[in-house]
């Protein structure tokens, strides 16, 4: 075999072996997108982000203004409950590439600094008045996302977790009754 023949067998034996992937279609990229979500569940998890940073800031406040061991019991229940859930719905956001909110909004923001102008008894009648008004808005919220979310996931997160929002409520009304 001559040199011309080995240099051109050498050639078509390289081509053949190269990945036709190169030549026939560009490469994938080598992360993949996260997951659309559509507008609606973006919300959903928005406000449901925005609600349970509130309820655990809030919670921290009546743990040190409290006077009424109910009330301080409430608090910490909230803290522990609300920190899980806002753990486990921030990682699914993250995972779809949203960034919630981790601050309070305008109307959280206003209600957390009434609440921390005041201590004692006042304290607690305010305090609770505000995590029943915040807990019928919370199942509202659970409820609706259960139902409609149109990632399944999400929607699982939502249903997981109502229940638990409504013995909150439950525990809300009563604890602020007996005040």
């Amino acid at each position: 075999m001559t040199l011309s023949h080995r240099l051109l067998a050498g050639a078509l034996l390289t081509a053949c072996l190269l990945p036709t992937t190169t030549w026939a279609r560009p490469a994938r990229p080598a992360t993949i997108a996260a997951t659309t979500v559509s507008a609606a569940d973006q919300k959903l998890t928005d406000t449901a982000a925005e609600a349970g940073t509130a309820e655990v800031k809030m919670a921290k406040l009546a743990l040190s203004r409290s006077s009424e061991p109910s009330v301080k019991e409430f608090a910490q229940e909230m803290i522990d409950a609300h920190s899980s859930i806002n753990t486990e719905l921030m990682t699914w956001a993250k995972g779809q590439g949203l960034n919630p909110p981790t601050r309070l909004n305008s109307e959280h923001q206003s209600v957390y600094s009434d609440l921390s102008s005041l201590s004692g008894k006042s304290f607690d009648k305010a305090y609770m008045k505000a995590q029943v008004k915040d807990h019928r808005a919370a199942v509202a919220l659970f409820t609706k996302g259960s139902q409609s979310a149109n990632n399944g996931d999400l929607k699982n997160l939502f249903a997981k977790h109502e229940p638990h929002i409504e013995m909150h409520l439950a525990k809300a009304e009563r604890t602020f009754k007996s005040l």
